[in-house]
């Protein structure tokens, strides 16, 4: 009699064991990878500080092509130091995984933004040889990727933007004639950060 209630015991056991398994393998996993711990964006230091009082302001851009923007305005508000920058974000969705990653662009960062931008659409025109796999990168301290590559089996060149350049499931890829939107709102978010900063 004891054997058998040991077997029933197990069995349950098992059974319990096993559906927790089934919770944990359909759960979805939900992450935001916003900052780097060796960032080099002064934003993103003045974020990570954990020793003092800081506002937090963000300013919601429109979006191109699967990547979000805003305006990030931080203000110390102990020291008095206020800093303003642009945020990119992208999402990542599988089954059972939805993450999204973020990154920075400072503001002193845009105009090179835009002179590299600008540069890119610039090479978009010139011949290429059609054997030549071609890329052109700029990178951001926050480790912000804009990419647009030419790929010879399509004949064409293509734009890319990573949030985190070091995470490949963070690009999002989108055609070069967005680059032209991308230029026009960068120069917004620099705009609207000036006025914002010299609301001190």
């Amino acid at each position: 009699m004891r054997k058998i209630f040991m077997v029933l015991m197990l069995g349950l056991i098992s059974i319990i064991c096993f559906g927790q398994n089934i919770g944990t393998s359909t759960a979805t996993v939900t992450e935001t990878v916003e900052f780097a711990d060796n960032s080099e964006s002064e934003i993103v230091k003045l974020m990570n500080n954990g020793s003092t009082l800081m506002k937090i302001e963000r300013i919601a851009l429109p979006s191109i092509k699967g990547v979000s923007f805003e305006v990030v305005i931080i203000t110390d508000m102990v020291n008095g130091i206020k800093l303003g920058g642009l945020s990119l974000s992208t999402k990542y969705v599988a089954q059972y995984i939805n993450e999204t990653y973020y990154g920075t662009l400072d503001y002193t960062e845009l105009d090179n933004c835009i002179r590299a931008l600008t540069a890119i659409k610039d090479e978009l025109t010139k011949p290429m040889h059609d054997d030549t796999y071609t890329e052109i990168r700029y990178e951001t301290k926050d480790f912000v990727k804009i990419k647009a590559y030419y790929a010879p089996t399509n004949g064409k060149w293509f734009l890319s933007i990573s949030p985190k350049s070091y995470i490949g499931k963070s690009s999002e890829a989108m055609q070069t004639k967005q680059i032209d939107p991308i230029i026009n709102l960068i120069q917004q978010a620099k705009k609207i950060i000036e006025e914002e900063i010299s609301n001190k």
